[in-house]
């Protein structure tokens, strides 16, 4: 009996030390006040005020020009660019059948209020109600360019 517990504490302490040391290997959270992409490839051309502006986006969304693929789809030269235009991620029909592109007015009416923008989008995001704070999150996807 004895056995089987110590054994059993072995096991957990080897399951903590892999944790510990993944975590220490990798940079895939908000770290130092930027934003790290899940490959662990820090996105540094963004100035610290723009990198915070944007970390909740990040939850969800890739921003870095390249790596691997998110939640949402990515935000990467999102201002301009056509509406639903990511070939992988299953938007909602509203959203499918929404044309033009993504101006920054058209951003900024979204985050304020995706389902009144839209009405009949998925997108769970809260509300950005503080005009604000919308202008430092589109100000800071417009630096978001290829």
């Amino acid at each position: 009996m004895a056995r089987n517990t110590q054994l059993a504490a072995l096991g957990a302490a080897v399951v903590i030390l892999a944790g510990i040391g993944w975590a220490l290997s990798t940079e895939s959270s908000v770290a130092h006040g930027g934003i790290a992409s899940v490959d662990g490839q820090r996105y540094n051309t963004l100035f610290p005020s723009e990198q915070q502006a944007l970390e909740p986006c990040s939850v969800c969304h890739r921003i870095s020009a390249d790596g691997p693929e998110m939640a949402g789809p990515p935000l990467w030269g999102i201002v301009d660019a056509a509406k639903a235009r990511s070939s992988w991620f299953g938007y909602s029909p509203a959203l499918a059948k929404a044309s033009g592109t993504w101006t920054t007015s058209e951003i900024d009416a979204y985050i304020a209020d995706p389902v009144a923008y839209l009405p009949g989008t998925i997108k769970t995001l809260s509300q950005v109600r503080d005009a604000n704070e919308r202008k430092r999150v589109v100000d800071a996807m417009q630096q978001l360019t290829p």
